[in-house]
């Protein structure tokens, strides 16, 4: 019983930082992009990801977070190798510093990624990190502000951060970090949650020779199922968009895949905490 006090607490803390409707502690997704309707080059995208939230308070109740989490992409398509997976090791530290006497947050996260054909001791290493600011206008509106930067293999990756968390009445919510995510849900009743969300994908993987690219964005519509008050079923079908594959040596494209964007079915089950 204490363990779980501890836990509501430090999820407490962390919404009044984070400022989002819930947090997923363990969460275990897999999405499949088979070539269904535009056929012209025969491209199949899976990806299979499993992710950890671990919070961890301190005295003056600042908090941080690690949020491992292991991925897999397998890519198939025509005129290339007959089928090519990439696998990523991550480990995210995020500090939330609460602001006493404010309306302001801030979120500084370090990002440790191993991104490679195969994760050994040869592995390269990518090194990245975040800075957000969160600004809460008023008790159910939070704008954020930040910058994310990433050594890609492709070269160094920066770019600005704009997000929102909004509860636009007591069953809608917006809320989200563009260019990364942005969701809107609707309750419809304790057991059942649907909205539509955005999210991209930009990512490098070494080769033997060079790294492989992929920059995925989706757009779909989901629905959750809480099975139990923490076990949410999440299912989600939408399409790609500006969807490309490449690779390269040295951080320079040399090969662009000409992937077409398509369809997308998304399946997770998570142990999630939910704030409202």
């Amino acid at each position: 019983m204490k363990v779980i006090t501890t836990i509501l607490i430090l999820i407490t803390l962390l919404n009044r930082g984070l400022c989002q409707p819930y947090i997923d502690l363990v969460n275990c997704r897999y999405t499949t992009s088979p070539d269904l309707i535009f056929k012209s080059n025969n491209t199949t995208l899976n990806y299979g990801n499993v992710s950890l939230n671990l919070p961890l308070r301190f005295r003056n109740e600042d908090i941080l977070v690690i949020s491992p989490f292991a991925e897999k992409w397998t890519a198939e398509v025509e005129a290339q190798e007959p089928k090519q997976s990439y696998y990523g090791l991550v480990l995210p530290l995020s500090y939330l510093k609460n602001f006493k006497r404010t309306n302001k947050s801030l979120v500084i996260t370090s990002i440790l990624r191993m991104n490679d054909e195969k994760i050994d001791a040869n592995g390269k290493l990518q090194i990245g990190g975040a800075a957000l600011m969160l600004v809460k206008k008023r008790a159910d509106l939070t704008w954020k502000f930040g910058l994310y930067v990433n050594g890609e293999l492709c070269g160094l990756f920066i770019i600005p951060l704009a997000g929102i968390d909004w509860k636009i009445n007591e069953r809608s919510n917006l809320f989200g970090v563009l260019p990364a995510s942005l969701t809107y849900e609707r309750k419809f009743n304790k057991w059942i949650y649907s909205g539509f969300t955005f999210r991209t994908f930009t990512n490098s993987y070494a080769k033997d020779r060079g790294y492989w690219r992929i920059d995925e964005n989706q757009l779909g519509a989901f629905t959750d199922l809480y099975l139990a008050k923490q076990i949410v079923l999440n299912a989600e079908v939408g399409s790609s968009i500006l969807r490309k594959s490449r690779t390269g040596v040295e951080r320079k494209a040399n090969e662009n895949w000409n992937v077409n964007d398509n369809i997308y079915f998304k399946i997770s089950l998570a142990y999630r905490m939910r704030f409202r």
